[in-house]
């Protein structure tokens, strides 16, 4: 497993997933991607990335989309 930083920023977690900022904010808007507020920037832990992934997975395999 690659060592990810305890604390991550919305620009890492957008890298990591190839995907846009704004996804990766509208899923922290919408509840599904675990996220907090550090002054003016959005923070993600470690642990809460990886939970995010797992469910992603694991749904994928249920067939939810």
């Amino acid at each position: 497993m690659d060592s990810l930083p305890p604390i991550l920023t919305v620009a890492d977690v957008a890298k990591r997933h190839q995907k846009s900022m704004w996804t990766i904010l509208r899923r922290m808007h919408t509840g599904k991607l675990r996220a907090y507020k550090d002054g003016g920037e959005w923070r993600l832990k470690r642990e809460w990335l990886l939970e995010y992934e797992e469910n992603m997975i694991a749904s994928s395999a249920r067939g939810d989309d």
